[in-house]
């Protein structure tokens, strides 16, 4: 059955195709013909109304229009999440580096190292004293340049489609991070995606906690398709106990 259009008799109903979509729900598609000045007022109107709505020359002077609309809106409230895994490199200051870490064993050392470093390579001369051999190597990256060391950091993005509002993605601004047993329980992880989840590194740097920083939070809703669809994206590294909020 066609749409009906108030305030314009003049476009003539052609056909109506419905379909299903997991999304939007059941969907009709309606398709009318007649002159352009009979079809764009009637198009600017169901328009405004929220339908989408396209025009087309057919032939001559006959022009069509197709109408979507939402015949029943999809109401499941669990909906349809997507789980997406990716990497992404970042550049990280070395003193933040494993090997960095363990061979300076404390936070007091590496700070001595990197003031000697810094003097040396300023002045052009060589470490005096004991040496260490992460100490040398250290230096010797240092003089070359270098500051920073390209990581691989994992990412986990989970896109969430469903109707109505219900429960609906409150974006939070306190920036936060979750242990990951905490953040498969917090936000109910399928047990697939929690076995995908990476074990905590063997070292971390102190001040810091492995966790899952949780980057991303986008919403958004269309009324007229009664779709609600989240994003939220969480990315895995040894985040400071100090800027961030710790779940554990």
């Amino acid at each position: 059955m066609g749409l009906t259009i108030l305030g314009n008799s003049g476009p003539q109903f052609v056909s109506t195709v419905y379909e299903f979509d997991s999304k939007y729900g059941l969907l009709a598609t309606h398709v009318y013909e007649g002159l352009e000045e009979s079809l764009l007022p009637a198009a600017l109107n169901l328009q405004l109304a929220g339908h989408r709505v396209s025009v087309q020359q057919a032939s001559g002077p006959k022009y069509r229009m197709t109408v979507q609309t939402v015949q029943q809106q999809f109401v499941g409230s669990d909906g349809t999440d997507r789980y997406d895994f990716r990497t992404e490199i970042v550049e990280v200051d070395i003193r933040n580096h494993p090997n960095v870490i363990a061979g300076a064993v404390t936070a007091d050392t590496l700070a001595l190292w990197i003031k000697d470093i810094s003097a040396a390579v300023a002045a052009g001369e060589n470490l005096s004293g004991t040496v260490s051999t992460p100490q040398s190597d250290l230096y010797v990256f240092w003089a070359r340049g270098g500051r920073t060391y390209p990581e691989s950091r994992i990412t986990l993005r989970r896109t969430r489609t469903r109707g109505g509002v219900t429960g609906a993605l409150k974006p939070t601004v306190i920036p936060t991070v979750y242990k990951t047993a905490k953040l498969a329980t917090v936000f109910t992880l399928p047990g697939a995606v929690t076995a995908r989840l990476p074990a905590d590194p063997t070292t971390t740097p102190s001040g810091t906690v492995w966790a899952w920083w949780l980057r991303t939070q986008e919403t958004s809703y269309i009324p007229d398709l009664n779709r609600d669809e989240e994003v939220m994206e969480w990315v895995f590294a040894a985040w400071s106990t100090l800027t961030y909020t710790v779940v554990q």
